[in-house]
């Protein structure tokens, strides 16, 4: 159990709105229920992982799409897909070496998948998640409205599984709040399986953080 002291994450209502309509659309009433219930000082997510040296079963887009990673010099395009950050998070993130790999439709990004090799801040949870060496961290995976439930972003975790194969990293874990049964069922069709869980507990500026399972 890890124990501190911190400022609630500044949040702007757009954002908040948008996840929430999100959240009932994928989770339906229980998952906004945990949204208010985290808002208050309570939250947990799953933790999933995947040997990348395990076969890689190969799934096509049903929208061609062609896989890259991210240019520094494309952070505008990125902002322009995605508005969930700003520039200086994106700046910080490259500046630390963390890779983004996207899917692009007419040379449009329309997904995105973030894979960081040193220890991660979580800021939904406030939990510092240490990445051991040979292994890696996906976090803020994002697909365009109009593309989603076309097997965009399946695709684009297999490329990037395969690259991660292909620079020698031995497992890959994130984590997802158990009501997002569309990220679930995505990540599991690249393999994905739950092997922890990590529990915050927020009460008069005091953060409690409970981890079980494998690390």
């Amino acid at each position: 159990m890890q124990a501190s002291t911190s400022k609630p994450e500044p949040r702007t209502m757009r954002t908040l709105w948008r996840r929430a309509g999100e959240i009932l659309r994928e989770g339906g009433p229980a998952g906004l229920l945990f949204l208010v219930l985290g808002d208050l000082g309570y939250r947990r997510v799953l933790i999933l992982e995947r040997r990348v040296e395990d076969a890689i079963a190969p799934i096509d887009s049903r929208t061609p799409v062609e896989f890259d990673e991210l240019d520094v010099t494309e952070i505008d395009a990125y902002l322009g897909f995605y508005d969930g950050d700003t520039r200086e998070e994106v700046e910080a993130r490259f500046a630390r070496g963390d890779t983004c790999y996207v899917a692009r439709d007419a040379g449009q990004i329309v997904c995105s998948s973030w894979v960081a090799r040193a220890t991660q801040l979580i800021r939904f949870l406030d939990f510092r998640y240490e990445i051991p060496p040979s292994e890696v961290y996906l976090y803020d995976s994002y697909t365009a409205a109009g593309f989603r439930g076309r097997s965009v972003a399946p695709a684009l975790g297999v490329y990037v599984l395969e690259d991660l194969r292909r620079l020698g990293v031995k497992r890959a874990t994130l984590v997802v709040v158990p009501e997002n049964t569309a990220n679930r069922r995505a990540r599991a069709k690249t393999g994905f399986r739950v092997c922890g869980r990590i529990t915050r507990l927020r009460i008069a500026g005091r953060t409690w953080h409970w981890r079980s399972g494998a690390r």
